[in-house]
């Protein structure tokens, strides 16, 4: 897997990766695999070891990449 995208927040980093038909979120307190980014983003906003802030800063990140505004997410 490749690195998609990074982000930091509340003193951590998350790493978006994907390839060879899987993605994956990893961050200090873990890592969640899936088939698509979009079930990695799914599994995360209910893993209770991702913090909230650092989701949301990951979401407003992929938002503006997207070429939208950032919305307001609630962690």
């Amino acid at each position: 897997m490749r690195p998609l995208w990074q982000t930091g927040a509340a003193g951590d980093t998350a790493q978006l990766l994907a390839g060879e038909g899987r993605a994956a979120l990893v961050w200090s307190g873990g890592r969640l695999e899936a088939d698509a980014v979009e079930e990695v983003l799914l599994l995360a906003a209910a893993d209770a070891r991702l913090p909230g802030e650092l989701y949301a800063r990951l979401l407003d990140d992929l938002d503006l990449l997207a070429g939208g505004p950032a919305r307001a997410w609630e962690p």
